[in-house]
């Protein structure tokens, strides 16, 4: 994963897609793995360089319950990265 926010992320994929992305579930574990969550997102862009495959995925319809773990994977994140 290259970035995460509330609204979406970033990933670099280690395969190469031969079909197009659209929709995605994307697990989320904290960087310790003692918590995650998986949303559904969309997918809004799609690049190739260097050989690296990209695409930037917008999280759709967060539930509040979602929302609130996303909030709490990302203070995870951030806290084990101090």
């Amino acid at each position: 994963m290259l970035d995460i926010s509330m609204r979406g992320a970033g990933l670099l994929l280690v395969e190469n897609i031969e079909e197009a992305l659209t929709d995605v579930v994307l697990e989320i574990r904290t960087m310790d793995g003692s918590y995650g969550i998986a949303l559904t997102g969309e997918v809004r862009h799609s690049s190739t360089a260097d050989g690296q495959h990209r695409i930037g995925i917008e999280f759709v319809d967060l539930s509040p319950f979602e929302q609130l773990g996303l909030r709490a994977v990302l203070a995870r994140r951030c806290a084990l990265k101090e």
